[in-house]
């Protein structure tokens, strides 16, 4: 690594370190009330499907979603609603490694998987409708670029961005399909890296 950027990271740390310092220090582990702060803890015993985890999202409605390694899970403060795949069930999470969770700007609820490809959840229905590669021609546009999804974006006209361990992904709604972007070795102006995150 060249020297510079190594001091750069290196100052960086150290300033992100003394203002976090600052801040622990200013409020000396007490709320705005003066009551100390506590933390719950939210493991199996209250519902988690697992305790190893991607992902914490909360939507609209104020739900907590935990993305785990074995599972979707839901968490309303009281009850925990776990999500899994079953592979009787077309219409269940395409697999339980959850990797990014997601919500819309009209409302849309997807979720990325490692291995499994990005899933659409319909809230109402309970349902999951599946995007993956499309074989024997992945880079049609009809499939998503990799079944492992690293990270899912909204842009500020309303586009959806799919990050993934090969390529960046754009979602044409209207005509459900998918505009790939890719690293090429001889084009200066191409993604830097397949691997988005």
């Amino acid at each position: 690594m060249h020297r510079y950027t190594y001091m750069l990271r290196y100052r960086i740390c150290i300033t992100s370190v003394f203002f976090l310092l600052l801040i622990f220090v200013g409020n000396k582990g007490y709320a705005q009330n003066g009551k100390e702060i506590h933390f719950d803890h939210i493991t199996s015993k209250e519902g988690l499907s697992q305790s190893s985890g991607h992902v914490i999202y909360q939507d609209k409605k104020g739900f907590m979603w935990f993305g785990t390694n074995d599972g979707l899970d839901r968490y309303d403060g009281y009850d925990m609603k776990v999500y899994k795949h079953d592979p009787n069930d077309s219409t269940s999470l395409s697999g339980n490694n959850i990797s990014a969770i997601f919500e819309d700007k009209q409302g849309d609820f997807w979720v990325g998987t490692i291995g499994a490809g990005l899933n659409l959840f319909n809230r109402n229905t309970g349902k999951f409708k599946h995007y993956k590669v499309h074989y024997p021609n992945p880079d049609s546009g009809s499939g998503i670029s990799s079944n492992s999804v690293s990270t899912i974006v909204e842009g500020s006209n309303g586009r959806l961005w799919i990050g993934t361990y090969n390529g960046l992904n754009y979602f044409v709604r209207d005509k459900q399909k998918f505009v790939h972007f890719f690293h090429k070795a001889n084009d200066p102006k191409s993604l830097s890296s397949n691997y988005i995150n």
